[in-house]
């Protein structure tokens, strides 16, 4: 039984779980979603009365698992988003946080004259990015993709 904050209710989803995950000092399950018949994230604080099922396991590829985990930052992918280009540009003292502590493997940068950056990353977008991103106020402008600058300042 999983909680969905978005629809308010409890619903029975049977998981072939692949892996666990902490992100920002909270725990996900990672799985295969029946329900979803796709990789789904789970909050363990929102998972209610798991039952071992007496079913046969589905098994997932590892090239399908690292394709769905490796390309995030964060947990929760942004619904009908795949793996794109993102491009945001950071104000000098801001550079420094991102320089000194890069938020994924992917993430590629270009000084600008101004002493900001424009960072590159290769990512599948999601809802923790957006937060990360509007943290930074007036500081960080996502150049595209366009849909997700939208996102960003539209608070």
């Amino acid at each position: 039984m999983h909680y969905s904050y978005k629809n308010r209710a409890f619903k029975s989803v049977l998981l072939h779980p692949v892996m666990l995950k902490e992100f920002e000092n909270r725990w996900y399950v990672v799985g295969h979603s029946e329900n979803h018949d796709a990789f789904r994230t789970f909050g363990f604080d929102r998972i209610y009365q798991p039952l071992l099922l007496k079913r046969k396991f589905i098994a997932s590829d590892q090239v399908d698992i690292d394709r769905y985990c490796n390309n995030l930052y964060g947990v929760y992918p942004i619904e009908a988003q795949s793996l794109q280009e993102i491009c945001f540009r950071t104000s000098p003292i801001v550079t420094n946080y991102f320089e000194a502590y890069p938020i994924h493997k992917s993430q590629t940068a270009s000084k600008l004259d101004s002493g900001g950056c424009e960072f590159y990353l290769d990512l599948v977008p999601t809802i923790e990015l957006v937060r990360l991103f509007r943290s930074y106020g007036k500081e960080l402008k996502v150049v595209y993709p366009l849909w997700l600058t939208g996102l960003v300042i539209n608070r």
